[in-house]
């Protein structure tokens, strides 16, 4: 309905299942992620982008609400920032694995890579070919690598998930199910015996 957790306030969806609430620093305004009871530890789902208040939000969950229990993996739906920014921090911080699918990682990992002037370059590039006005690819251009900033450096190792895989969190399946579109291999969970399904940006209800 119209009820929105305060940020680092985490709600119970349902048995196990705690709703973040994170805000973004840009038009799209906050996130959602995810925080899932796995008895001796907890499993997040996506972390937000890397920046200071969103890293301090972080410790403040961690030290309260989560505070007790180790942090025993990291899935990350997807590779824009607001999903994966503070995941190498946060399994640095942690200790956590990381778990995401193939294309996600590689997609991160060669855009966190990227000089700034070969991906402004790029950019300028495509976007010229497509016909979009040459004053706007400029703005583009100058904008450099945008990623960059908002991504703490994507893990080297991760656990790879693929459409089908299933994750014993909690006391219950959870079925990984992968679709393109949002962005190339985007992860959703579904457990069929609780009746919950993580949508990730694959759902959104409200916007685009």
């Amino acid at each position: 309905g119209d009820f929105t957790p305060n940020e680092g306030e985490p709600t119970e969806l349902a048995p196990g299942v705690l709703w973040l609430r994170f805000s973004l620093p840009f038009a799209l305004d906050h996130i959602n992620l995810y925080a899932l009871d796995d008895g001796d530890g907890w499993v997040l789902v996506d972390c937000g982008v890397s920046n200071a208040h969103s890293q301090g939000t972080w410790e403040t969950l961690l030290a309260g609400p989560l505070a007790g229990r180790p942090v025993k993996r990291i899935i990350v739906t997807h590779f824009h920032p607001d999903h994966i920014g503070s995941a190498g921090w946060l399994v640095e911080r942690t200790g956590a694995d990381l778990a995401m699918s193939r294309l996600e990682w590689e997609k991160a990992q060669e855009l966190h890579s990227k000089a700034e002037s070969g991906f402004s370059d790029e950019v300028w590039r495509f976007y010229a070919s497509t016909g979009i006005a040459s004053d706007f690819v400029d703005k583009l251009r100058d904008l450099g690598n945008i990623y960059r900033p908002q991504v703490s450096p994507p893990p080297a190792n991760y656990q790879c998930l693929s459409d089908g895989d299933v994750l014993q969190i909690g006391g219950n399946n959870w079925r990984v199910i992968t679709g393109a579109g949002h962005s190339p291999e985007h992860v959703c969970l579904l457990s069929e015996e609780a009746g919950l399904m993580i949508g990730g940006d694959m759902l959104l209800p409200r916007i685009t």
